[in-house]
């Protein structure tokens, strides 16, 4: 069976706007109609980071995790303010992502922040127009027979695989989020605006994965071609 419409549309659409800048590629974001006109939602973001100045005084830890989370995100230049000259842009490509904090059974101590792509207003959520792209996911079971094959394995983790693909400065404000100055609920609302595709964007597993495999194609007269069929055939992701 062939790939849909969909998925050539979100493959054309994909190999056409990602770049190498400097050590990282950027790729745009595959929207289902490129004469998108979005609701301005920041009322519901702000509703919801509401909710969650309530949930974090519940919780110092959880408040001292998210803090450090957004700090460092920014820190390592995942998220930027939105600049002043954007901060009245209103042509319907504008979305804020409400957030919230996840945290894994196996992994009490670590705090993961989810941008919720699939929040509705009016009807209308990100994740709705966003292409999902086809699976390239590598099947699991492929993967852990050839871990099997020789007599020493080893694994490595990609850290924040998503947050090493970045966005086009045209794309970002569809990628907005609210949080408070310095992070202290209570200041001020800040908006701020990411510069790399997140966790709860629909498009962000094929997207990741597409990159991943393109540095390994691009690299090939750099490194073994046993190095680069590592990369293509015996990554696997998973959600956590």
């Amino acid at each position: 069976m062939g790939p849909s419409v969909e998925d050539k549309k979100w493959e054309k659409f994909v190999h056409a706007s990602t770049r190498l800048i400097k050590d990282h590629y950027e790729v745009g974001l595959p929207v289902v109609d490129e004469g998108l006109i979005l609701p301005n939602n920041r009322n519901m973001a702000a509703s919801r980071l509401l909710s969650l100045r309530n949930k974090l005084r519940r919780s110092d830890k959880l408040a001292s995790d998210y803090k450090l989370y957004m700090k460092n995100m920014l820190q390592n230049g995942f998220a930027e303010p939105v600049p002043n000259a954007d901060l009245s842009r209103n042509d319907g490509k504008v979305w804020y992502l409400p957030h919230h904090a996840v945290q894994h059974p196996q992994k009490p101590d670590k705090v993961r922040i989810v941008f919720d792509g699939a929040a509705t207003f009016k009807g209308i959520s990100l994740n709705d127009n966003l292409l999902q792209g086809p699976d390239q996911t590598n099947a699991l079971l492929d993967v852990l027979t050839r871990f099997r094959m020789e007599k020493i394995a080893f694994t490595a983790d990609i850290e924040n695989m998503f947050h090493q693909v970045y966005v086009p400065v045209s794309d970002r404000d569809l990628f907005r989020f609210l949080w408070w100055k310095d992070g202290d609920p209570q200041n001020d609302i800040l908006e701020y605006r990411m510069k790399v595709h997140v966790f709860g964007a629909t498009s962000s597993p094929s997207i990741a994965c597409f990159v991943l495999r393109k540095t390994a194609s691009d690299n090939r007269g750099c490194f073994s071609n046993e190095s680069c069929a590592t990369i293509e055939k015996n990554v696997y992701v998973d959600d956590s």
